[in-house]
């Protein structure tokens, strides 16, 4: 229907490719079925992400006022709004290219660890776990086909992670103290 020159090259190439057959309410139904997923995978995000720091705060491994829970509604309000504001920044400091290819960094890292300590935690068992063997691999094998880009600022995200982390631990440590 429309050359992958051209599609690689789009920011919406199913609403160009529908485009091409003249069908403009088409156009339109898959334009905003493209906004609705888009603002499906946004909402479960912060909503996945909020919970994870509310866990972190509660655990003592993230300021403690993001564990607070809304009286009313029962949720970790702080932390969504938390998580809700990083994103709306990295989406105007940001374009969306670097957001993706972090996010992927990030998400092969997080699942390569994962089964990296399943392997571990298998070997504690005495027997060797085939899954997390692959599933290691092939996280390892995604990741070194990641832009360069990626992995620089990956690295930079994970080495400011481990200087908040140490950061809090010492802070907790002295609270411990006093």
């Amino acid at each position: 229907m429309i050359s992958y020159v051209n599609l690689s090259t789009s920011g919406s190439p199913l609403a160009d490719a529908i485009g091409v057959t003249g069908n403009h309410f088409a156009v339109s139904l898959i334009s905003v079925g493209a906004i609705m997923a888009t603002a499906s995978v946004l909402l479960t995000t912060i909503l996945g992400v909020s919970r994870v720091v509310f866990a972190m705060a509660r655990n003592n491994d993230m300021p403690k006022f993001l564990c607070n829970i809304h009286s009313k509604f029962k949720t970790p309000y702080y932390a969504v709004v938390a998580t809700g504001t990083l994103m709306i920044l990295a989406v105007i400091f940001a374009d969306l290219p670097s957001i993706v290819i972090v996010s992927s960094f990030a998400a092969l890292l997080y699942y390569s660890l994962a089964n990296l300590a399943a392997i571990r935690l298998s070997r504690r068992k005495n027997h060797f776990s085939i899954v997390s063997s692959v599933g290691l691999l092939s996280c390892l094998g995604l990741l070194a086909f990641l832009r360069i880009d990626s992995w620089i600022i990956g690295i930079i995200g994970v080495a400011i992670g481990i200087v908040f982390y140490q950061a809090m631990r010492k802070i907790k440590k002295t609270s411990l103290r006093n």
